[in-house]
C-alpha cells in the first residue's frame, strides 16, 4: 500500500491480518481512513500507523461508513447472520439484522440513526435502526432496485438504483433528474450531491 502526500508517495507495510483484496476505501479525514475487501477484517489508518480490526469474526464486510475515529459503522454477514457493527473508538458492538438480504450501502447521522440499502429478490424498503430496534423507512416504487444510500439530513436519503436516483423524505419516494448520465456512485459532501465519475450537480441545499 502506497501513501501520497501530493508530492511523493510512501510504501506502507500491510499488518498481519490485514485482507487480502481491497474493494473499497472510507474515511471521515486524512488521519481516519479505512479499508476492506475480502473477509471479516478491516484496515485502519489513524496518521501515523496501520491496524487491523475484526469486528466480528466469521462476518464478511460489505459496506461502511465512517463519520470520525470514534463513529464508524461496518455491515457485514454470512450465509446464516447479518449484522451492523458499530465502533466506538474502544469497541465493536454487534446489532443482528432481522433480515437476511444482501446490505448494499449502509449511513448515519448518530449510534441511534443508522439506515440500510438492502438488495434482494424485490424491491425492498431501506431500514432504519433507532437506537432500540430496526424498522422499514417507507415502501420504494417497484423500479428500486436497493442501491447505494447517503443521508444528507437525519429524516432524508437519496438512493442509487440502476441509472435513477430516488430522494426519500418524511417517509415520501421520489425520483430525481440527473439528465442524461449513468451515475455510478453518489458523492454528498457541504451540502453538495454529485455523481462520480463526470461530477454532474444534480442537488444542491
Amino acid at each position: 500500500m502506497f501513501r501520497s502526500n501530493g508530492v511523493s508517495n510512501t510504501a506502507q507495510t500491510l499488518p498481519m491480518g490485514s485482507p487480502t483484496v481491497f474493494a473499497w476505501t472510507v474515511g471521515s479525514s486524512p488521519n481516519d481512513i479505512w479499508f476492506y475487501g475480502s473477509g471479516a477484517n478491516l484496515v485502519q489508518w489513524d496518521g501515523a500507523t496501520l491496524r487491523v480490526h475484526s469486528p466480528s469474526a466469521g462476518l464478511n464486510i460489505a459496506a461502511m461508513k465512517a463519520n470520525s475515529p470514534t463513529e464508524v459503522y461496518a455491515a457485514a454477514g454470512n450465509a446464516t447472520t447479518r449484522a451492523v457493527m458499530h465502533w466506538d473508538g474502544a469497541t465493536w458492538r454487534t446489532i443482528a439484522l432481522p433480515t437476511m438480504e444482501f446490505v448494499s450501502s449502509i449511513d448515519a447521522t448518530s449510534p441511534s440513526n443508522i439506515w440500510l440499502s438492502l438488495r434482494g429478490s424485490s424491491s425492498l424498503a431501506p431500514l432504519r435502526w433507532n437506537g432500540t430496534s430496526w424498522s422499514p423507512v417507507a415502501a420504494p416504487p417497484a423500479e428500486h432496485t436497493g442501491g447505494e444510500l447517503v443521508l444528507i439530513s437525519p429524516d432524508e436519503a437519496l438512493v442509487l438504483s440502476g441509472p435513477r436516483v430516488f430522494r426519500l423524505r418524511s417517509g415520501v419516494w421520489s425520483r430525481e433528474r440527473v439528465g442524461h448520465t449513468v451515475p455510478e456512485r453518489l458523492i454528498y459532501a457541504n451540502r453538495t450531491l454529485r455523481l462520480a465519475g463526470d461530477h454532474s450537480l444534480v442537488f444542491r441545499r
